[in-house]
């Protein structure tokens, strides 16, 4: 199994640690969009750091499925970008939502050594509506907003890396 393939299986492992396996034991993963004060632009962080931010974020979601991948393998050889939407429940009301991920990744020895993620929380949380907060330490903060959109269909906004900042985002 490609790496890409064991990522997009690990998005939706019943322990999200799985993720941080495809991870080398040092990465960098960038997230040009990010918005100041609420989340930072550039984590050098390790692969058990990681793991416990993914593990972090199953306290208030989790992924069911993962819809539309699509993978463009660049000359290099060590570049890859994936696109991809994430299907998930939010736990404390069970609403479903989709996410849309666009990954840049590049790969060294069959790991992830540094990726940029490209989302636009602002849009996402503005169409969202304000964010709400829920710490989960030791690792940090979960921002999730979630808008109900009928038939019993909701969209959610989640990002596992929020850190400080307030839960204002601003016009």
């Amino acid at each position: 199994m490609s790496l890409v393939a064991r990522f997009l299986a690990a998005v939706v492992s019943p322990d999200p640690g799985d993720l941080a396996d495809c991870y080398a034991p040092r990465a960098v993963i960038e997230m040009p969009f990010a918005v100041p004060g609420l989340m930072p632009d550039r984590l050098e962080i390790s692969r058990e750091d990681l793991r416990a931010r993914f593990r972090a974020g199953t306290a208030v979601r989790r992924y069911t499925e993962v819809l539309n991948p699509r993978i463009h393998e660049c000359a290099d050889g060590t570049t890859v970008v994936l696109e991809y939407d994430v299907k998930g429940v939010m736990l404390a009301t069970d609403a479903p939502f989709v996410l849309r991920f666009v990954m840049v990744m590049t790969l060294a020895d069959g790991l992830i050594v540094h990726t940029r993620d490209y989302t636009d929380p602002i849009a996402g949380a503005r169409a969202l509506g304000p964010a709400s907060r829920t710490c989960l330490p030791p690792c940090g903060s979960v921002t999730q907003c979630v808008r109900p959109l009928g038939r019993g269909m909701a969209v959610a906004w989640i990002n596992p890396w929020a850190f400080g900042g307030s839960d204002e985002l601003g016009a």
